[in-house]
Parts: C-alpha cells; structure tokens; sequence
C-alpha cells in the first residue's frame, strides 16, 4: 500500500507541474490548475497518512515482539490462505475442542461436584480414630493400651438450610448443562457467518481484480496514443491515477479477505490454521 501511495503521489506531481507548464503559457484555466493542486495535496495527504501509519505498525510489531525495530524484518507480500476444511468436519471437531466448550464443560464439572458436596451434607458421616497410649513408672515397668473411637455424625434440623443449598446447587448444575448446548449453538452459528463473510470478501476481491484489469487496458491504451499526441498526457495521467487506485482498492480487498480466514481460525478455536503450509 505505502509503494501504490508513492506512486500515486508520483504522478500527483507530474500532472501538477504538467498543469502549471501549461497555465503559464496560458494553455490551462484557473480551474485545471486549481483541480491539480486539490489532486497533488489530496496524493501527498494519503501518502504521508500512508507512511505514519507504516511505520507505527512496524513499530508495534516489534514492541509485541520485545524485538529491536532494527532486527524486525516484515514481509512485503500476502501469505497464500489454506483451503477451507468442509464445514461439517471443522464444526464437529470444534464442538468437542474448541476452548469454550472445554471451559464450559469444566463449569459443569464443578457445578455436579458442587451438587455432590451438598447432598453429602444431607447424610450421616462416620469418623474413625485410634490411640495408642503407653505408660509406665521410674522402675522400667510400662503397659500399652489400644483406643478406638467411633464417631457418628448426624445432620440435625436447620431449617432446610441443607436442603435449599442442595436444590440451588441442582438448579445450578442444570442451568450450566444448558449453558453447554447454548456454546455449541453458538459456535456453530460463528463458523458458518465467518464462512459467509469469507465468500462475500473473495467476491469483492474478484470485482476489485476486475477493475485493475480494465483500469489497465485502459490506461495502456491511452498511454499507445499518447505517444502520437502530446495532448493525451493529461487524460494519461489520470488513467494511470485511477489505475493506482483501482489497485489500493484491490490491495485492501487482499487484506480484508485474508483477514476474515484469520477470523475464521479464531471461531474454529484454532482447530484449523488459515495460512497454508
């Protein structure tokens, strides 16, 4: 993006000054030479835009690396997106691996230990305990004696305060069961809008191909005639200008089509990785 910006700020000043050469042998009007000045600031506005935003991402890459920005070497080129995985596949897996489900199923474990621990408290408990006490006196003479004490423990009326806490824990227990099969809805829904918007991203990119491709027939066309007519450089300028546009668009739509297989690894709980191996 920040190479197109360049260009584009390149021609911005070559179709300026082309303006200016003629306005001042009054061969452009005040509006031509206005127009190119409104282009030429609109190019080195986005650029130097371009440009900041550059070099704040490359400096945050490196931060999130705990790297020297000097040892940070980025790549210049899109990787390549794996190719989907059938939906039924990755959303079986999902349902089973994905990390919300791991912690919700360990929400439920707790909360059927938890029912567990209640109920214990509704019934009698037995303790066991033994001694053994060894005794004698100054002459040497000793004696052992062996104790056991069997403790019986039994719940005593309180109010139903046992039993209200065993029916919330129950309550509990059903309501995080039900939470259970909410994720798995839930998840099944994400994956298939992150299918969704991954197709409509790669229709966008094809359009946005499309229109590179006619920008540039475009532009090569008027660049052949160009050669033959000196008064076509203006009009030439201006086609090599859509053209870098149509490219930026296209750049961007790259961008947001990859970045939505990236978001698609994120709903599947990284079950599957977007960039191709």
């Amino acid at each position: 993006m920040l190479e197109l910006g360049e260009r584009h700020f390149a021609v911005a000043q070559e179709e300026d000054a082309r303006v200016e050469n003629r306005a001042a042998s009054s061969l452009a009007t005040a509006e031509e030479v206005g127009l190119a000045r409104l282009l030429l600031n609109s190019s080195r506005a986005s650029f130097e835009a371009a440009q900041g935003e550059a070099t704040y991402s490359f400096l945050a890459v490196a931060a999130l690396l705990g790297r020297d920005a000097n040892t940070v070497r980025i790549q210049d080129n899109y990787p390549d997106a794996a190719p989907l995985p059938g939906f039924e596949k990755i959303a079986g897996i999902s349902s089973v691996q994905h990390p919300k489900v791991r912690i919700q199923e360990a929400t439920v474990r707790e909360a059927r230990a938890n029912v567990e621990l209640q109920r214990s408290r509704l019934l009698p408990s037995v303790s066991a305990d033994s001694y053994d006490f060894q005794y004698g006196d100054f002459h040497g003479n000793t004696a052992n004696q062996w104790a056991s004490v069997l403790t019986v423990h039994v719940p005593i009326f309180d109010f139903g305060g046992a039993y209200l806490a065993t029916k919330s824990a129950s309550i509990k227990l059903q309501a995080e069961i039900e939470r259970r099969a909410a994720v798995g809805q839930d998840l099944k829904k994400d994956l298939l809008d992150a299918v969704m918007n991954i197709k409509q991203s790669a229709g966008s990119f094809a359009r946005a191909s499309g229109e590179v491709v006619e920008a540039q027939r475009v532009a090569t066309r008027i660049e052949e005639q160009a050669k033959l007519d000196q008064a076509l450089l203006g009009e030439l300028n201006m086609a090599k200008l859509k053209l870098l546009d149509k490219k930026a668009d296209l750049e961007q739509a790259h961008y947001e089509l990859l970045h939505r297989y990236a978001l698609y690894q994120e709903a599947t709980g990284g079950q599957w990785k977007w960039i191709a191996r």
